[in-house]
């Protein structure tokens, strides 16, 4: 069980060269200043839990990177206006496998200017096998990334069910390269745009419901568009 960011760093440190699963219970209020790291690298490991207790986990300015990881589980949790270390609140990179990102609630504030705060939950580079449900993303200009530039030429295969996006700008997702599922998602006040397909990626479109939003499915701002199949 984890009260500060300090007990999460030193679960993380002793899970290094360790195959037993790991699971951090977190209770309480993570900062910057209770930490005594600028993220939570859950780096070169497998089969890592980070799960918020009695709605009591909030990550407050400061995120968690997910690097050359394999069954790595994110649940329960609150995570906000992160300016720190990949600033991100979740950022997936470099050959991780088998992500879940499960009920939890993202948020950064449009009360500032557009590059003020980066993304709510990306990824790049050769990642695949991620899941991203029922979480709740909510006030970003930059929301949700795959693939950094339209160089980062990876098969990622994303699948986003049931989440909740309300007031976001745009990147809901942004998709380059490989394969993405968008199922049963619920969106409002899009102020941009929505779901954006780029550098030949291919998306399943299924079962979403726009509520007063702008540009909900697109291909734009790329050399190459991307595709999609609405139903």
């Amino acid at each position: 069980v984890a009260t500060t960011g300090q007990d999460i760093a030193a679960a993380l440190a002793s899970k290094k060269n360790n195959q037993t699963p790991l699971t951090i219970y977190v209770n309480g209020t993570i900062t910057p200043d209770n930490s005594g790291t600028n993220q939570f690298d859950v780096k070169d490991m497998n089969n890592v839990s980070i799960i918020g207790v009695n709605g009591n986990a909030l990550f407050d300015g400061i995120g968690i990177n997910i690097v050359r990881a394999n069954n790595v589980i994110v649940r329960n949790v609150t995570m906000r206006w992160v300016r720190i270390g990949q600033k991100d609140h979740i950022s997936i990179d470099n050959n991780s496998r088998n992500i879940w990102i499960d009920h939890n609630e993202f948020y950064n504030s449009l009360d500032v200017g557009k590059d003020f705060y980066d993304e709510l939950a990306s990824g790049k580079g050769d990642i695949d096998k991620v899941t991203l449900s029922y979480n709740h993303f909510h006030d970003s200009w930059k929301t949700s990334l795959w693939g950094s530039g339209d160089g980062n030429n990876f098969h990622r295969r994303i699948s986003y069910i049931g989440n909740y996006w309300e007031r976001v700008n745009s990147r809901l997702p942004l998709f380059r390269f490989g394969e993405g599922h968008i199922l049963n998602n619920y969106y409002v006040a899009v102020r941009e745009s929505g779901i954006n397909s780029r550098m030949g990626s291919q998306m399943r479109v299924e079962a979403n419901h726009f509520e007063d939003s702008k540009n909900v499915l697109i291909s734009m701002d790329s050399s190459t568009h991307g595709f999609w199949n609405a139903s």
